[in-house]
């Protein structure tokens, strides 16, 4: 019989080695841990019970079956004595008298009408069980005093003792003990998460809600802990400290406020919180609630405040530290939000979130390289990670462009050595310039001094127009027929499509502009190449195409809502149409982007500052072309002074060394 291999123990009579055998088992086959081999264990427990018994009644009958042959052989008048004339067994664990129920059935089993009629019929049995609704009684009692008791209330192995009950697995008793199970669930339903897997297990809760379709309406409380919201389930270990208090009344309160925090009612999940911190302040539940609604609140200071006190008295929550380094992050703080990093990086190193702030923290701190690394790191994990793309396409840049840059002490160096040797050709390009930007006659007949004491005036003549705002997508057809409408909207249900706008060098050498989408990126260098970041959001009833920087795509994907300003092109490129319909079939977030929406042959891009036309002061401030001529040999002087002073630098003692050292 398998039974025997899934306890581990050879055939026995011995109920009690059973059951031993059964409770070495559980703490393998936990029901939180594994809830299949528990099912297992318990079926192989009830049927290696069921057959020890039967085997004991079977040798009891064979036992009397001899004693009886024995005793007829000795005295054969006394034979002949009739059934009623025999006293019945005596019961050693109730000392009374009692016949057994199962004698007429055994019988009839093992032998046949020509047994002789002297063998005894008569065996000793165990106790007739109670009846089922003393049983049944008892049992609850044994809950009700279970769950009254705290600290046994969430001691799970409490829960398996009691659930271990004959009662509980007699299946003729199934639907009786389910149904007042509920009924009493319904009333005590503060437990925690694996005490409730372990009466959804027993009790098959899921299966009865499946099948029952006013499960979740008569048993509501039931239905939200064990089925439809398992994040109910707080922790409850913290309230074994709490003392002398109301643990109902605490639990109650805890449940309002989870329950207001879910509905996004605030200010009421505010109020209740507090008042149940004044009850008990070191739950680290509730202190994690409290975060997360002056959180969603949008109150940094308090946000972080509530954090300290959470991690305070929940200690190395990896959690916790995540979301205090982001916050010390957003208050200008990394170096602080570098301390809690690093705790993440021992408790969560595995996690890409873990790397997302840390690259963060580098880029805050102004450490490029180790940034790079980090977001680096999270591609190499999740090549369709979406930020951290557009992380590293910026971070790749600024080194690109830092080490194109001189250090710091050449250009001290440089300043100084240009000053020297260029004063003059310096002053007299300087002079030039306010020539031409000044006319010797102006055509009100201001003075030079004058146009040059008012140059705000001037700005403000050559300042581009203001941008035409968009409400609808009407405006957009509205706008003048030229190629210099800045505009200025905003979109709502934004989101960055995972398509990037390239530049690529083409056959001839020259640059190309191309389309790529994430799911077909093989190349890292791609995201070093982007010039832009295709998003969509709507306008009204209109999906319209932005492409945008690697901040707004970023700002896009992460609030859903952005107002921007740019140039306006009334139909989409060729090539951009071909990678948006792309995008349409084959991208699984599409439908949810457009939600139904139509992409309008139009497209904006917000990375481009347009150029106003010059108006007609500023063309005339222009009249002066002929002085361009005396700056072409300055510049070519100056420009001569530049490349000696660079290569005095460069070949410097103290310059080739910090060059050699940056460039490594």
């Amino acid at each position: 019989m398998r039974a025997w291999d899934i306890l581990g123990i050879e055939p026995t009579d011995d109920v009690s080695t059973i059951k031993k055998a059964y409770s070495l088992k559980l703490r393998v086959h936990h029901p939180e841990d594994d809830p299949e081999g528990y099912q297992q264990l318990r079926e192989a427990y009830d049927q290696a019970v069921k057959s020890a018994k039967k085997r004991i009644r079977q040798l009891a009958v064979l036992d009397q079956e001899e004693t009886a042959v024995a005793e007829a052989n000795a005295n054969p008048v006394n034979s002949e004595t009739s059934d009623s004339e025999i006293p019945p067994v005596y019961n050693e664990m109730h000392e009374e008298y009692e016949e057994s129920a199962d004698y007429n059935d055994i019988i009839n089993k093992e032998f046949d009408a020509s047994s002789p009629p002297s063998i005894l019929r008569w065996i000793h049995v165990e106790d007739r069980p109670p009846d089922p609704a003393t049983q049944l009684k008892v049992f609850l009692e044994e809950a009700e005093a279970l769950y009254a008791d705290f600290p046994s209330r969430i001691d799970a192995d409490k829960w398996l003792d009691l659930l271990n009950s004959d009662i509980v697995w007699d299946a003729t008793k199934q639907n009786i003990i389910s149904a007042e199970m509920l009924d009493f669930l319904e009333k005590h339903y503060f437990l925690p998460r694996p005490i409730w897997r372990i009466l959804e297990t027993t009790f098959h809760l899921n299966d009865r809600a499946l099948e029952d379709s006013s499960f979740a309406e008569r048993y509501p409380k039931v239905h939200a802990y064990a089925i439809e919201s398992p994040e109910f389930n707080l922790d409850y270990s913290p309230l074994l400290s709490a003392g002398d208090m109301d643990l109902e009344a605490y639990l109650r309160l805890r449940e309002s406020g989870f329950a207001s925090l879910s509905e996004g009612d605030l200010k009421t999940a505010i109020r209740i919180i507090e008042e149940a911190l004044a009850m008990f302040a070191g739950d680290p539940d509730l202190l994690r609630l409290r975060f997360e609604c002056y959180s969603q609140f949008k109150d940094a200071r308090l946000a972080l405040e509530a954090c300290n006190d959470w991690l305070r008295i929940a200690g190395n929550n990896p959690e916790g530290y995540y979301f205090r380094a982001r916050y010390l992050l957003e208050a200008g703080r990394p170096k602080g939000a570098m301390l809690d990093v690093e705790r993440l990086l021992l408790l969560a190193p595995n996690e890409n979130r873990t790397w997302s702030v840390l690259g963060k923290c580098q880029l805050k701190l102004g450490n490029l390289e180790q940034a790079r690394e980090a977001f680096e790191r999270i591609l190499d994990r999740n090549a369709h990670d979406i930020e951290a793309g557009i992380y590293l396409a910026d971070i790749r840049r600024q080194l690109k462009q830092h080490r194109k840059a001189p250090l710091r002490r050449r250009l001290k160096l440089a300043s100084g050595y240009l000053l020297y040797r260029s004063l003059l050709p310096l002053v007299l390009i300087a002079a030039i310039h306010l020539l031409i930007l000044t006319p010797y006659i102006s055509p009100n007949g201001e003075s030079p001094w004058y146009r040059l004491t008012h140059l705000s005036q001037l700005i403000e003549q050559i300042n581009p127009a203001d941008p035409i705002e968009i409400h609808t997508l009407k405006d957009f057809y509205n706008l003048p027929d030229n190629n210099t409408n800045t505009v200025k909207l905003k979109l709502e249900h934004t989101n960055f499509m995972g398509i990037y706008e390239v530049e690529m060098e083409a056959a001839d050498g020259n640059p190309v502009i191309q389309y790529r989408s994430a799911r077909n990126v093989q190349d890292s260098d791609v995201f070093t190449r982007a010039t832009g970041y295709l998003s969509i959001g709507h306008l009204e009833d209109a999906a319209i195409i932005v492409i945008a920087t690697g901040k707004q795509a970023q700002t896009m994907h992460n609030e859903g809502s952005i107002e921007m300003e740019g140039l306006f092109h009334p139909s989409l490129m060729q090539e951009m149409q071909v990678i948006v319909e792309d995008w349409k079939e084959k991208s699984e977030d599409a439908a949810r982007h457009l939600n139904k929406h139509e992409i309008a042959d139009i497209y904006v891009d917000s990375r481009l500052e347009p150029k106003a036309p010059p108006t007609d002061e500023y063309v005339k401030l222009r009249g002066a072309d002929s002085i361009l001529l005396l700056l072409i040999p300055l510049y070519i002087l100056f420009l001569a002074e530049i490349r000696l002073t660079w290569r005095y630098i460069r070949f410097t003692g103290e310059g080739r060394k910090r060059g050699n050292s940056f460039e490594h």
